[in-house]
């Protein structure tokens, strides 16, 4: 009977005894084996998931930088293009152009409200500009509106 072993095999005692305890020898020393192939396997895995998780961490603050420079980039390029001049111009200009002077003009030397983003207030239409509108509170104060603040205008 010929016997071979892969790996290495541990021998302790003699074998010179029956048949049936070289037998369970060779059991036991399989057993032991794959006890110590589990263990060097469950070490190696350990190892591997640790060296994966860092490298994937490493990987995820590369992509986040990289994603966040390029944000910064495109925000940048969009701020300081021309089209973003052209279109904050626009917002400017329309209250010019969207004939609320016109309105206000219907209204003047007469008493009004007017709302503004600061809140509503009361007076005499005495002036109206391409931008703005000149209204008497009282004697003393006199108030000068952007078009660009007032959102609507009602006689009083």
């Amino acid at each position: 009977m010929k016997i071979r072993f892969r790996g290495q095999a541990r021998t302790s005692g003699s074998f010179t005894g029956s048949g049936k305890s070289i037998k369970h020898e060779i059991k036991k020393q399989k057993k032991d084996l794959r006890k110590d192939l589990r263990k060097d396997l469950k070490k190696e895995r350990k190892k591997l998931e640790k060296e994966l998780k860092q490298r994937l961490r490493k990987q995820r603050h590369r992509l986040e930088d990289s994603f966040e420079s390029t944000i910064e980039d495109a925000l940048r390029d969009e701020l300081y293009s021309s089209n973003f001049a052209n279109f904050l111009r626009s917002i400017m200009n329309t209250a010019e152009d969207n004939g609320f002077a016109d309105v206000v003009r219907q209204y003047m030397g007469e008493d009004v409200e007017l709302t503004t983003t600061a809140g509503t207030i009361s007076g005499t239409v005495q002036e109206v500009g391409t931008d703005y509108v000149l209204l008497r509170e009282s004697d003393s104060t006199i108030l000068i509106v952007p078009f660009s603040n007032a959102s609507a205008i009602r006689p009083l």
